[in-house]
This record gives C-alpha cells, sequence and structure tokens, in this order.
C-alpha cells in the first residue's frame, strides 16, 4: 500500500499510479533464478531455497527510491541497480508453489507494483515405481529364470523428470517421463547371469532420489548337457546279449539336471515326459511295445526352458510272434503200395525250415525226440528218426525263435512202420483111405 491507499497488480495502470504516487522507476520483468536447478536453469523450479534473482526495470530510480522482491509477500529484499536491469542477492523462497513479487518504494512508504513470476521450491523426490516384464521360459512361469535375453522395464516418476535405469550398479539407460509419469525401456542383448534393475529420478527441480526397489531376473541361455539313458528289459532267448526279446516293456531310466524336464523319445516319437528328482534322476516305464525295432533317447530341458541335444541310444527289437517251423518225412514207402505210408522202413528223415539259427523241437506224438538248430544261414534244419518201433508215427516240429517265442507245432507227417508178419495158414486136404481115416 502507498502513502495514498492504494494497491494494485494491474500493470496497465502504472501511468496512472506514476501520477498519483510520484514513483517512475517500475519492475518489468522478473528474469531468472541464480540457483534454477534441475533439467532446465529458466522454468524457475528448484531445489535451492536461497536465490539471488534479477529482472529489469522501466524508468528512473530517484534518489531514495529502491526496488524490492520478495517471495512471501511480507518479507522484502533490496535489488541493486545497474542501467535498467536489478538484481536481489539473499531471497529465500518458500517451499511448495509460490510467487515472487516486485514494487518500487521510496522513503515515504509510497510504493509501486511491477511484475511478479510464480516459482517452484521443491527439495524432495520419492524413488520411482519400476516393473519388470519378460517371458519366463522354462518349467516355472514365476521362478523369474529364463532363456529370454530382453526385458521391458517400465513405472512412474514425476511428469518430465529424468529417470535413471540400473542393472546392478551400471546405469544401462536415461529416459524421461512423460506428461503422466509414465516411463519405459526396452533392454536387449542381456547376457547370461542375474541382473537386479532398479530407477532413479531427478525430478525438475533437480533432486535426486534414492533407488527404486528392484526387480530381478536370471538369463540363462546355455543349453544343459544330453542327460544319461540307460534301458532295463528281459532279454530274453538264445542271447542275453542281443538286445532282442519278447518282452513288451522296459525300464528307462537316466539322471539330468536337478528339477529339469526330461523328454523320452522312441526314435523321433515323444513317449513321455518326467521330471528329474532334487537329486538328477528320472525314470520311465514303457509299456505295450510293439513288435519291431526301438530306439530309445532322451532330452532335457533346464529350468530356463533350454532343449539339450538328445543322449545316446539305447536300442531293444521286441518279437512276440514266430510261425511254426515247416516239416517234411521222408522214408520208403515199401510194400504193395508207394503212398499209403505204411513201410516195414524203420527210419525216416525229417527236415524243413525255420528262423535262421532257431532252436527246432522234433516230437513224435507227444514225446520230444530231438532238438536240432535251424542253420545260421538259410534255416534249414534236418533230423533222421531211426531204430523207429512198429507202429503209427506222427512227427512234428516246434522252433523256439532268438527272442525267446516258441510257436505252435507243424502240421504233422505221418507213418505206420510194419517189420513183423505171421506165417500163412495152410490146409492139406486129401482122401485118407485104408483101414484108417486119419493116419494120413
Amino acid at each position: 500500500n502507498n502513502s495514498d491507499g492504494w494497491d494494485s497488480h494491474d500493470d496497465d495502470r502504472s501511468d496512472d499510479r506514476d501520477d498519483d504516487c510520484g514513483l517512475n522507476a517500475r519492475v518489468t520483468a522478473i528474469t531468472a533464478l541464480g540457483a534454477d536447478s534441475g533439467a532446465s536453469s529458466t522454468d524457475f523450479i528448484t531445489s535451492r531455497a536461497s536465490q539471488t534473482v534479477t529482472g529489469t526495470f522501466s524508468g528512473t530510480l530517484r534518489a531514495g527510491e529502491v526496488i524490492q522482491i520478495s517471495a512471501n509477500g511480507s518479507t522484502w529484499v533490496n535489488a541493486t541497480v545497474s542501467g535498467s536491469t536489478w538484481s536481489a542477492s539473499g531471497v529465500t523462497l518458500v517451499a511448495g508453489s509460490g510467487s515472487l513479487i516486485t514494487r518500487t518504494i521510496d522513503t515515504a512508504g509510497a510504493t509501486l507494483e511491477g511484475a511478479s513470476h510464480s516459482y517452484v521450491l521443491d527439495t524432495t523426490v520419492a524413488a520411482p515405481d519400476l516393473a519388470v516384464t519378460y517371458v519366463d521360459s522354462g518349467v516355472s512361469g514365476a521362478d523369474k529364470i529364463t532363456n529370454a535375453t530382453t526385458a521391458a522395464l517400465s513405472g512412474t516418476a514425476e511428469a518430465g523428470a529424468t529417470v535413471k535405469v540400473y542393472d546392478g550398479s551400471t546405469r544401462i539407460a536415461t529416459v524421461t517421463a512423460d506428461s503422466g509419469g509414465h516411463w519405459t525401456y526396452g533392454v536387449t542383448g542381456l547376457a547370461n547371469g542375474a541382473h537386479s534393475f532398479a530407477a532413479r529420478q531427478i525430478d525438475l527441480a533437480g533432486n535426486e532420489s534414492g533407488l527404486s526397489s528392484a526387480s530381478t531376473m536370471t538369463v540363462d541361455t546355455v543349453a544343459p548337457s544330453a542327460p544319461s539313458l540307460s534301458a532295463s528289459f528281459v532279454d530274453s532267448g538264445a542271447s542275453a546279449t542281443d538286445k532282442i526279446t519278447n518282452a513288451t516293456t522296459a525300464t528307462l531310466s537316466g539322471t539330468a539336471e536337478a528339477g529339469a524336464t526330461v523328454k523320452v523319445y522312441d526314435v523321433a516319437t515323444l513317449i513321455a515326459t518326467v521330471t528329474a528328482s532334487s537329486s538328477g534322476q528320472w525314470t520311465h516305464n514303457a509299456t505295450g511295445l510293439a513288435d519291431g525295432a526301438h530306439s530309445f533317447t532322451a532330452r532335457q530341458m533346464d529350468i530356463a526352458g533350454n532343449l539339450s541335444a538328445a543322449s545316446a541310444a539305447r536300442a531293444m527289437t521286441v518279437d512276440t510272434i514266430v510261425a511254426a517251423p515247416s516239416l517234411a518225412a521222408s522214408f520208403t514207402d515199401s510194400g504193395a503200395s508207394g503212398t499209403d505210408k505204411i513201410t516195414n522202413a524203420s527210419s525216416a528223415a525229417l527236415s524243413g525250415v525255420a528262423e535262421k539259427g532257431a532252436p527246432v523241437q522234433v516230437f513224435d506224438g507227444t514225446t520230444l525226440i530231438a532238438s536240432v538248430t535251424a542253420n545260421a544261414s538259410t534255416g534249414a534244419w534236418s533230423y533222421n528218426a531211426t531204430g523207429l518201433a512198429n507202429g503209427t508215427h506222427s512227427f512234428s516240429a516246434r522252433q523256439t525263435d532268438i527272442a525267446g517265442n516258441l510257436s505252435a507245432a507243424s502240421a504233422a507227417r505221418t507213418m505206420t512202420v510194419d517189420t513183423i508178419v505171421a506165417a500163412p495158414g495152410l490146409l492139406a486136404t486129401f482122401v485118407d483111405s485104408g483101414v484108417s481115416a486119419t493116419d494120413k
């Protein structure tokens, strides 16, 4: 208020004020804060309370007149002038949003209101929010172990704030929050190992926050080694080491990384997915195996989702079917007919074809009379039955293949041996003449 009792913020009335109160010099602008901290040095947003404020004025400052500035409307600081500029040191800003006001005052207390300018004194800033989004691959979608090498970092800060993003203690990015305070950064090419992301912000006043809470992930792009694999089954048949069997089950087992997912294959077909124990042990019982060759392998997927190469293959051949061998019986069919299979021969040549190398059992009726082995190259077999007793003989054969399967009996081949003949009966009829009819 001047001595005439008026006070006004209307710059358009300055000429009237000059005439009324006799003051001629008037502040036309507040141009700068001496310590305008933060990203901009001209936005009048600062973290420094003590300021040197500068500006311009018009008119002539006469003896006894001074330019004053106040940050709170009650405490006034005198300015020094040079030409048409002025500067006031020791101006103390009030925390929060405020307004710098100016006036020209003479020794009589008459005042002329000058230009004003808003300001913000901000001395604190909170840490920004931070979230990390990435594909959490592998067994668990929540264990933060992944083979992804990228992550999307985002969060909120103060509008326009500068956000510094860190991986551990290394700053990996500097971004600016938008007008809504949102910020994002896409991190790529992450190396294998643990990553701990955090962020801090520098607000428009230049205050730097502490670090946000850390968000972590572990990158693992290295494929594990192939798991071990063994196949256990009953190796039936003539050999216990030829891997040919009539068993239709096999126990597959091995070791992998602890907790790894193990994929089990029969040739290219996935037949099972199991999980290794905490000690890395895994097992699978393959049942209902079809006849034919089987080649088992295993691959492991570690907890990050990396798939190993295939293990060494373990083979077996399932054979549950064997046909009856062929059988022919050759002997001399003596007597009146050469086709009635009745003979006085006491021997017969038995022969046929079976699986290569198969054991062949030869029967006369239900009696096993011989065990022979089929030729390893051709499958042919033979046996000479001798000393055949008189009577009917019914020959058959069965084979056991290399898988241990016993066939049904072949078709029977029969013959009847007859080496005994009784003397024929003889009756002589004549006239027994003479005294006696019986004395011949």
